[in-house]
């Protein structure tokens, strides 16, 4: 799976306009993910259509020193979508 990922200001309708927008030019196995740190999974994802690919992976900061991610599934997000993102994120690495 390819993953994109937002980070954008934490707007909700530039969030959900952005995704909105990236789902018409990537094919159905690209997983949908925004950095917010405020606002919920089914309300950024509200306008996609294929929500079973959206999640939150959101850095603890700051993320050069904290290399941790937490994962917030949409509620209709499917498992693989979550075990491909955990895998991704633990094998970015930070250099120097």
């Amino acid at each position: 799976m390819v993953d994109f990922s937002e980070c954008v200001f934490e707007q909700l309708e530039v969030k959900q306009s952005v995704f909105q927008e990236i789902e018409c030019f990537v094919g159905k196995e690209v997983i949908l993910s925004s950095s917010t740190s405020c606002l919920v999974p089914s309300s950024v994802f509200a306008k996609v259509q294929e929500r079973s690919r959206c999640l939150v992976s959101h850095p603890v900061n700051p993320p050069y020193y904290v290399k941790l991610v937490e994962l917030v599934p949409h509620p209709e997000t499917v498992t693989a979508v979550m075990e491909a993102t955990h895998y991704l994120m633990t094998k970015v690495q930070v250099t120097d």
